[in-house]
């Protein structure tokens, strides 16, 4: 997150609290120190989806994020077995040029796609 993100981040909370402290006075003066309430959290989410965006739809983001990923590993796998593939037949056949610009491509390709760790 940029800095800027971050201050845009600060605004629209600052934004949402404020209007809690209007539409809740009574909670609003229980809150001091103790956890916030879920209305809070809820209203926060509220907040940073992108405008037009529901509760709704994070249901369908999530199926669409898990089936990106899942045709993320397929297109990895196919281009991984193409590639190797390729240098097999190179290989065999004593072509050389095992770094031509599609393998090159490939590779960097495959790279950039590697699934990160998670911590």
């Amino acid at each position: 997150m940029s800095e800027s993100d971050f201050v845009k981040a600060l605004r629209i909370a600052k934004g949402v609290l404020e209007q809690y402290k209007i539409d809740q006075p009574k909670w609003w003066k229980r809150m001091d120190g103790t956890p916030i309430l879920n209305d809070v959290a809820v209203r926060m989410a509220q907040a940073f989806l992108p405008e037009g965006y529901s509760f709704a739809d994070l249901g369908e983001a999530e199926e669409s994020i898990e089936n990106l990923e899942r045709q993320v590993r397929q297109l990895r796998e196919a281009l991984s077995g193409l590639l190797a593939d390729i240098e097999d037949y190179q290989t065999i056949n004593n072509l050389g040029g095992h770094n031509n610009q599609t393998q090159v491509n490939a590779r960097a390709a495959l790279a950039a796609t590697e699934p990160k760790e998670k911590a």
